[in-house]
């Protein structure tokens, strides 16, 4: 292989590994991607399986809020915790979440009290663990 050769192949693989590494930073941590409530269930009269069966419905149905980039949706085992994960717009997850909460309530579903789970919230299979092309890690 001639110089001319070698520096051109050179040139090629850095181009292509600052292209890859721009393209990893430009996508977010999960951690970053992730929303948790405390859910009380203690002014709710149902069966917490049937409004879980609610929500559940809805969610795989067209129940979804405009403009949301849902990754998937965890609830803890003791339903005590929901844990949203979004594939993008991460820095409107707050804003994303509550939208679930409003499409929940605005079907009739009796929701449960739901407070904001202070962050970070670490993906883990504590919480929520997905993984895919949409971030980073």
């Amino acid at each position: 292989m001639t110089d001319r050769a070698v520096s051109a192949l050179l040139g090629l693989l850095l181009v292509l590994m600052v292209g890859w590494a721009a393209d990893s930073q430009a996508k977010p941590r999960r951690a970053d991607c992730i929303t948790g409530y405390d859910l009380d269930w203690s002014s709710v009269s149902e069966e917490r399986h049937d409004v879980l069966r609610q929500m559940s419905d809805l969610l795989r149905g067209s129940g979804w809020p405009a403009g949301t980039s849902m990754g998937g949706v965890m609830f803890q085992d003791d339903w005590s915790r929901i844990y949203f994960q979004f594939s993008e717009n991460c820095d409107r997850k707050w804003e994303q979440s509550e939208g679930f909460f409003h499409a929940w309530f605005a079907k009739g579903i009796r929701l449960p009290e739901h407070h904001r789970i202070a962050e970070p919230i670490q993906p883990s299979p504590n919480t929520i663990d997905l993984v895919g092309p949409h971030w980073r890690d």
